[in-house]
């Protein structure tokens, strides 16, 4: 992008990303994983920064309503030395604006989340989730 801004750099920004994702199931046991790394430049000042996302869970495929306790992680780098001639600060691409709440005032930038959860199917048709975080 042309001349973007952050707190401690501003110039035209070349980021690369290099990703990883790993996502399966075992039995009753399934799992999302992904690593996202960036490099590049913002002016004259290099970029490094990371995310990562897991989710993983297990039903009980036995019970009534087929239950599924969850665990998502979350987390992405922020810049935690400005003036340092790093930018550390994750940059999502293509975020879709909406990560926690409909107002968007947070973003998956300088990130730490953890978010349990509980899903039911109390119809073939018909997910309920309930979940904190």
């Amino acid at each position: 992008r042309d001349n973007v801004r952050f707190l401690d750099a501003r110039g035209d920004e070349k980021r690369h990303v290099f990703d990883a994702r790993f996502a399966g199931k075992w039995q009753q046991i399934d799992w999302d994983l992904e690593g996202m790394g960036q490099l590049g430049t913002v002016g004259a000042k290099d970029i490094r920064a990371w995310g990562v996302g897991a989710r993983a869970g297990y039903t009980f495929e036995q019970a009534a309503w087929n239950p599924r306790i969850g665990l998502q992680f979350d987390a992405a780098s922020g810049d935690h030395h400005p003036g340092d001639n790093i930018i550390g600060t994750f940059n999502p691409l293509f975020p879709n604006g909406y990560y926690f709440t409909l107002a968007g005032f947070t973003g998956y930038t300088n990130l730490i989340h953890l978010k349990p959860s509980l899903t039911v199917n109390p119809v073939a048709a018909l997910s309920i989730m309930v979940a904190a975080g």
